[in-house]
């Protein structure tokens, strides 16, 4: 037999499907040994006594928690995404809805609910976890770079050959500027040493 697996171990193989995306084939602990459904909560981990229900458009995830227990803790330990940005209850960014009113996930705590009934959360269809890239770099953003650095440099080629004529009446004219300055420059200074 095994060495006994810790139930954020447990936990975090259970969804690994969901959230590392285990190529077709692979099997999760839940697959393989049993889940809440076959063992009930306690043997995934999960302790409790209130049921807590997550409802996300068309998908639900059922959990248990403990009076008492964060809100973002319980949606973090049944898998659910809630998005957050300040974790003060500050921002609003986590809001979900709790019985027809709209409460922040990461300052709401479990309540007590009589037995029978379930704590029902409903989390807004946009709260969905977005795909982040890998890399800084991938293969496309360097393309793309190398791509925006050539036709800069055929541009600057481009107008250079176009502009030729105006270049160099350009020069001309500042090179006939500093000769009348050096001219000025001169005939004041003469003009200085002429009344010394």
């Amino acid at each position: 037999m095994s060495a006994p697996i810790s139930p954020e171990g447990l936990f975090s193989r259970a969804c690994s499907r969901i959230f590392l995306r285990l190529p077709r084939g692979a099997q999760t602990l839940a697959e393989t040994e049993g889940g809440v459904g076959d063992k009930g909560n306690g043997a995934v981990g999960l302790v409790g006594n209130i049921p807590v229900t997550f409802t996300q458009g068309n998908s639900t995830i059922d959990t248990v928690a403990i009076v008492g227990q964060p809100l973002s803790e319980v949606a973090a330990q049944c898998g659910q995404y809630i998005k957050y940005q300040c974790r003060k209850g500050e921002c609003g960014t986590c809001a979900v809805q709790v019985d027809g009113q709209w409460t922040r996930t990461c300052v709401t705590k479990i309540p007590h609910v009589p037995k029978g009934e379930t704590f029902a959360v409903t989390v807004r269809g946009s709260m969905i976890k977005t795909a982040k890239s890998s890399r800084f770099y991938s293969f496309k953003s360097i393309i793309a770079g190398a791509k925006n650095n050539l036709l800069g440099m055929v541009g600057f080629v481009r107008e250079g050959r176009r502009s030729k004529n105006n270049f160099k009446d350009r020069i001309d004219a500042e090179a006939e500027l500093l000769e009348k300055a050096k001219a000025r420059k001169a005939a004041r200074l003469a003009a200085e040493q002429g009344k010394q």
